[in-house]
């Protein structure tokens, strides 16, 4: 009709072995009558089904890997995006393309973001860079990026990013910070529950021959019973320290509680009988 100046398609044809291959056709009118209606058609086949197989594979990898690719132009325009970079922002492929790059980061990384895009300049690529995005919900995503510079993406020059959803990894980290942390007050603990038992038991057993010693004195034999509970007391902290310092290996188990706020009531009564009043109803 004249609307174009050539055709072009790609369709499969049926080999004679019985398979199907892929076909690129090119071609256009090279003869007219007298009364210009085309009268001849001259134009090139050609097999690309190796370009198409491997144009899947491309597309299945770049589609359903778990690392997110993202592609947007030197000024910020964000213009193509994968599955998994839909999964992280939370935004489809066509809200990602009407999005600038500065709506999915944080201003905070201004300054970051200006040294990263140095290194582009001079190398050609930047990375591995952590930082985060602002997902569609409002919450932020950590995720480590690296990219580099395409001259012609479909006539445009631009970065390409993958994208690396460090959720599960920054929550892994934060257990392994919090395990090293408990491990070291463990370690401190060891130490200080060991310096204090020393002297504790020096102090006992002196306080017992000072009992042994006294044992006729009334005055003495009652604010030994104080002494004696705090030093009850201190042993008891110092095993709990002792405790905390070693994995817990034996599970759960169970104890009786009335007897464990007996006895605290107990030893409350005689440190703080004239200070506290104390009921006790189990």
């Amino acid at each position: 009709d004249g609307k174009i100046d050539y055709y072009e398609n790609v369709h499969r044809i049926k080999h004679t072995n019985g398979h199907w291959v892929h076909i690129l056709d090119r071609g256009r009118f090279s003869g007219w009558d007298e009364n210009g209606k085309p009268i001849r058609f001259t134009g090139i086949r050609c097999d690309i089904t190796n370009i198409e197989q491997n144009l899947k594979k491309n597309l299945l990898l770049f589609n359903q890997t778990e690392l997110g690719f993202a592609f947007c132009d030197m000024n910020g325009n964000l213009l193509d995006a994968n599955n998994a970079f839909e999964k992280i922002t939370g935004y489809t492929i066509e809200e990602i393309k009407k999005l600038s790059y500065w709506d999915i980061t944080p201003r905070k990384y201004k300054a970051d973001e200006a040294v990263q895009l140095e290194s582009l300049k001079k190398n050609g690529s930047y990375g591995p860079y952590r930082k985060e995005y602002v997902n569609k919900d409002g919450r932020l995503v950590p995720v480590e990026l690296r990219g580099f510079i395409v001259e012609d993406y479909d006539g445009v020059t631009g970065i390409w990013s993958t994208i690396r959803d460090l959720s599960e990894t920054r929550d892994l980290e934060s257990q392994l910070n919090r395990k090293s942390k408990l491990a070291s007050i463990g370690v401190l603990s060891a130490g200080v529950a060991h310096e204090i038992n020393n002297p504790l038991a020096i102090i006992k057993g002196y306080f017992e021959k000072l009992r042994v010693d006294y044992s006729g004195d009334e005055k003495f034999q009652e604010v030994g019973g104080k002494i004696d509970c705090a030093i009850e007391r201190i042993a008891k902290i110092v095993a709990s320290l002792r405790n905390f310092s070693h994995d817990d290996q034996s599970g759960v188990k169970s104890f009786n509680i009335f007897r464990v706020i007996s006895e605290v009531s107990d030893e409350a009564r005689i440190l703080y009988e004239t200070e506290v009043l104390l009921e006790l109803d189990i």
